[in-house]
């Protein structure tokens, strides 16, 4: 039986997430990572491109609004 995949945002893409918790998430096999959240547009980006994120955003309501994450 398949695994179920996860839907996740990540709100915070500063260094400890991008060091450590983001690199981890993105080899699990089970995890979409769906947004990457930031007050700063330029980390937010990086993250989105850098871990493969489907959208970033700066707010978080974004992602809590969301009914798939």
């Amino acid at each position: 039986m398949a695994m179920k995949r996860i839907k996740t945002g990540v709100i915070g893409c500063g260094g400890i997430a991008t060091n450590y918790h983001l690199p981890a998430m993105a080899r699990l096999d089970n995890v979409e990572l769906v947004y990457a959240c930031d007050l700063v547009k330029e980390r937010a980006d990086s993250a989105k491109e850098r871990f493969g994120f489907v959208r970033c955003t700066l707010d978080y309501r974004d992602v809590l609004a969301d009914p798939e994450v």
